[in-house]
């Protein structure tokens, strides 16, 4: 059996100072800072509508047992 020398060989981390993605995630947060707060609701439903299907909030039916 061979033991572990305990050494671990390291990582490369060249990464780029700036990449495309970042540019865009940074636009969108800047867009998205902008937003009022019904805006901001009425994506997050037709979001939630995009995933779960139906509308959102769904009405309570009472405790799930």
């Amino acid at each position: 059996m061979k033991k572990c020398s305990g050494t671990k060989a390291k990582k490369k981390l060249d990464y780029p100072e700036e990449t495309e993605c970042d540019l865009l995630a940074a636009r969108v947060r800047r867009r998205a800072n902008r937003l009022t707060p019904e805006q901001r609701a009425e994506y997050l439903r037709r979001g939630m509508v995009r995933i779960y299907g139906g509308e959102w909030p769904k009405e309570a039916t009472g405790p799930r047992h």
